[in-house]
């Protein structure tokens, strides 16, 4: 069938060992999975590499049909840029067909 949209997947983590599982868990999934890409929040010290950061990774999406779902897992550490994403995901989003999903990795929170 005729999928709507395509996507792609960036997740974006304060662990490496988040960063490692999925360079292992890709290998298993299958040919026609989507696109996922990952980054380590640690290496953040500025908004501006927050910026750099989804130009890198994300870059345009200039076609309508793919999406870019973006999975931020947080550990209690701030995160340069965070309120940039956010503002860029919201203001954006209709625009360039991003999604974010935002992920406590503190236990209980």
């Amino acid at each position: 069938g005729q999928y709507r949209y395509r996507y792609r997947f960036l997740l974006l983590t304060h662990k490496d060992t988040d960063i490692l599982t999925l360079s292992s868990a890709k290998l298993m999934l299958p040919h026609h999975f989507p696109q996922i890409e990952s980054a380590d929040l640690c290496s953040l010290s500025s908004d501006q590499d927050m910026v750099d950061l989804l130009d890198e990774k994300a870059g345009t999406l200039s076609d309508e049909r793919l999406r870019l779902v973006i999975v931020v897992r947080l550990l209690g550490r701030g995160v340069p840029g965070f309120q940039r994403l956010l503002s860029l995901a919201t203001a954006t989003s209709s625009k360039h067909h991003q999604d974010v999903v935002v992920v406590s990795g503190i236990p209980g929170s």
